[in-house]
């Protein structure tokens, strides 16, 4: 039905219609599983088949006897974020047993119900954290189903039901006996299937037999390696590079030109975000220009840009994504720069698979499609507390820490707040102040700031016009600890409206610094030179 942790679209689809009976054989397979005394380990739609006679579970490539720890030790989490239980989430080896497989299952079937994982999505950290701590969303699950999965998903492992148990509960003697699928389903296995045996031979092997330019396909270009790896590592290409030459092309050791691989730059140039564009575009030429300076006998292949500016507008940036689309140079696109533009162009993008790496849109965007074609760099909400509390700790140690909750941020705000008064800096304390979301007057939130003797303080807001206010209204008091802020903030309107008060504001932000490797230092001073205008001045220190 899929891979990785998650499920193909199809799989995704076909779940989401199964009949209680369905899962109900699930149920079964399970009963049989432990019966034998193993645990499967990692139930999940991806390791369920749909076969025209009934459901399978497979993949048991971690499946181990009851009790055995062989791939639980200490501090290793084994399964996929999202359906293990708190006791394999927390690697709780002695714990493991036929009701982790039950609380796994009750994932699956919250899934078929309601089309969502019950403990939601983010980074595995987050999920994690959710399934060990927090009840499961059981909002949309139909009202005759959540007496059961209440027990399922419950966190004492000793209270949930067997699998019998769960069977018996979905489904009686006679329903078992009808068709398992309904019955759209059948057709849709079926073609899917007769697709699958009738792709066309793919003829000789591309590698072994080098055509004048590169041959591989984008589609074939995703098959090969990560589109993200592709665009800032070079992996997939250098692979490919690499076996070209090795087979007797024109490579690093030839007398022929190299390989000429193209990324497409789509920025806004010219629009109300050009200053971010304009600065994605000198980081994007600098790193062209260091990697296709070195020797040749250290690459296989050049790396151009094509660069079209599509001003900040949604039907510009349609407009652009089909002539990138149209030009079959063209094998990844960085960009686009805005949040408006990204979702006008991502299903151009989608539709040809030409791999679309967004470096500057909001993290939405990555949460509102399931493209193999879209490769998301900024860091999504339930990761944005992570720089402040390490920071804090490490850096600027902060024993009193001060948490600005603007409302207008809604789930973003609350996300770091939350996290930083479950986890506070330094092990030390947090005080947290609400600005109202129709509310602009920061003044009574910088008092009390003030008033609690903060060391630091984290605004986890993410407009950069309210973050300047923020900043204004302590400029009468002078605070003088940390004030730090998550990347959305580092606007250039933050910049002039604050005016004198953003001196000193810390951001976290998505880059590694100078002096994380020598062999890059002197490229990463000329890119953050090139992006000096995006930071603030004077800051103390590196931004986490």
């Amino acid at each position: 039905m899929g891979d990785g942790d998650g499920v193909s679209e199809t799989g995704a689809a076909a779940l989401r219609h199964l009949n209680h009976r369905a899962v109900a054989r699930l149920a079964e397979a399970l009963t049989e599983v432990h019966a034998a005394g193993l645990v499967h380990r990692d139930v999940k739609p991806g390791n369920v088949l749909l076969a025209l006679d009934g459901p399978r579970l497979i993949d048991f490539g971690i499946a181990r006897s009851t009790g055995a720890t062989a791939l639980t030790e200490s501090d290793v989490v084994i399964g996929s974020p999202g359906y293990p239980s708190p006791e394999q989430a927390q690697a709780r080896a002695g714990d493991i047993g036929p009701p982790s497989d039950i609380f796994s299952l009750g994932c699956v079937l919250a899934y078929a119900a309601t089309g969502r994982r019950p403990f939601g999505t983010g980074t595995p950290a987050a999920v994690i954290f959710r399934t060990v701590h927090e009840e499961p969303d059981l909002d949309a699950v139909p009202w005759a189903l959540v007496p059961l999965l209440t027990g399922c998903l419950t966190k004492d492992p000793r209270a949930r039901p067997t699998a019998r148990e769960v069977g018996d509960a979905l489904a009686g003697e006679e329903d078992r006996k009808g068709d398992w699928l309904p019955s759209a389903l059948p057709r849709l296995i079926a073609e899917r299937s007769a697709a699958v045996l009738a792709l066309p031979d793919p003829g000789p092997n591309p590698l072994m037999q080098p055509p004048e330019r590169p041959a591989l396909s984008r589609r074939r270009l995703l098959t090969l390696g990560s589109a993200a790896g592709v665009v800032v590592t070079g992996g997939g290409l250098a692979a490919w590079a690499a076996s070209r030459s090795a087979a007797g092309g024109d490579g690093a050791t030839g007398q022929g030109p190299l390989s000429r691989y193209v990324i497409g730059l789509h920025e806004d140039l010219s629009g109300a975000d050009k200053s971010i564009g304009r600065a994605q575009e000198r980081g994007a030429r600098l790193a062209v220009e260091d990697f296709n300076s070195r020797s040749r006998e250290g690459r296989t292949f050049d790396v151009a840009l094509k660069v079209l500016d599509d001003a900040g507008e949604a039907k510009r940036a349609e407009e652009v994504a089909e002539r990138f689309v149209a030009d079959h140079d063209v094998y990844a696109v960085i960009g686009p720069t805005g949040t408006a533009t990204a979702e006008a162009a991502l299903a151009r993008y989608a539709k040809a698979l030409l791999p679309m790496v967004s470096v500057s849109s909001a993290t939405d965007v990555y949460s509102k499609t399931s493209t193999r074609a879209f490769f998301q760099l900024r860091p999504d909400e339930y990761a944005l507390s992570t720089p402040f509390i390490h920071y804090l700790t490490h850096t600027e140690k902060s024993r009193r820490t001060a948490l600005v909750d603007d409302r207008a941020a809604g789930r973003i705000s609350w996300q770091i707040v939350k996290d930083l008064t479950m986890f506070p800096p330094s092990n030390g304390t947090t005080t947290t102040h609400v600005v109202p979301a129709d509310s602009e007057d920061f003044g009574p939130v910088a008092a009390a700031v003030l008033a609690a003797e903060a060391e630091a303080v984290v605004y986890g807001g993410v407009s950069p016009h309210r973050a300047a206010r923020l900043a204004r209204a302590w400029e009468p008091a002078r605070f003088k600890g940390m004030r730090m802020a998550p990347e959305p903030v580092l606007e250039t309107a933050f910049l002039t409206e604050a005016g004198p008060a953003a001196e000193g504001w810390v951001i976290s932000a998505t880059y590694v610094g100078p002096g994380r490797t020598a062999r890059r230092g002197a490229l990463c001073g000329r890119v953050q030179e090139a992006l000096r205008g995006r930071r603030c001045r004077g800051a103390p220190g590196p931004p986490p």
